[in-house]
């Protein structure tokens, strides 16, 4: 079961594939591997309702976010969102793997005006969090991307030049609130702390890569 737009997405492997290998870096073979997709036989357009069994929880799509189909899991009793990629932890750099700020941006204050009494989202990467703190963190940042990646795009700078000049919230660190919170988790935490700040600081370069492409087809250049 998804959201119609997710569905509507998943009409094209080869796309989605290239789209993939064009947003991230790594092993752009581990693709070829990847020749089918289970696509949802249920879908729904904004909102959905599952019986459980003793507890209904609604099925939310916002708009778009990493990607145009991200939907949100909530129960609305305990104030509860399992919210996958589409929202982390505050302090955690997220990915726009499809998508672009402005619509980001639009969809998280959909769901904050929709969702009054969140209170705690469980995200599909990083620890569980308090969610408006989440969505205001994000909202944030993604504005702050905005204007820096479109202002740079309009004086012609390059692809370099503009991540440059692109605030980057994790060049002295994780974010002190989401590194108390990670030290309270079992495990060498340590590692765990500098992989997260990795991660952080590679997906906030991807997100300049990636608006900054958007942008640049939109006014006709991009240099590298």
């Amino acid at each position: 079961m998804s959201s119609r737009a997710n569905k509507e997405n998943m009409a094209d492997l080869r796309y989605e594939k290239a789209i993939m290998s064009g947003n991230m870096y790594g092993d752009e073979k581990a693709f070829d591997a990847v020749t089918h997709w289970r696509t949802p036989d249920v879908v729904f357009d904004t909102f959905a309702e599952i019986d459980l069994g003793g507890r209904t929880v609604q099925l939310r799509h916002f708009g778009p976010g990493k990607g145009p189909g991200d939907t949100v899991v909530y129960d609305s009793g305990t104030g509860t969102a399992w919210t996958g990629n589409f929202l982390c932890h505050a302090g955690i750099a997220h990915m726009l793997l499809q998508g672009e700020p402005r619509p980001y941006v639009t969809s998280l204050r959909r769901m904050k005006e929709s969702l009054p009494q969140l209170r705690t989202i469980v995200p599909g990467h990083g620890p569980m969090g308090d969610g408006h703190a989440a969505i205001d963190t994000l909202i944030g940042y993604l504005e702050r991307l905005h204007e820096e990646v479109e202002t740079a795009v309009a004086a012609g700078r390059s692809l370099t030049e503009t991540e440059t000049a692109c605030t980057n919230l994790w060049a002295e660190g994780l974010d002190p609130a989401l590194a108390r919170v990670m030290a309270e988790y079992p495990g060498p935490g340590d590692i765990a702390r500098e992989r997260m700040l990795g991660l952080c600081r590679n997906l906030h370069r991807l997100n300049g890569v990636t608006a900054y492409r958007l942008y640049s087809a939109h006014d006709g250049r991009a240099k590298a």
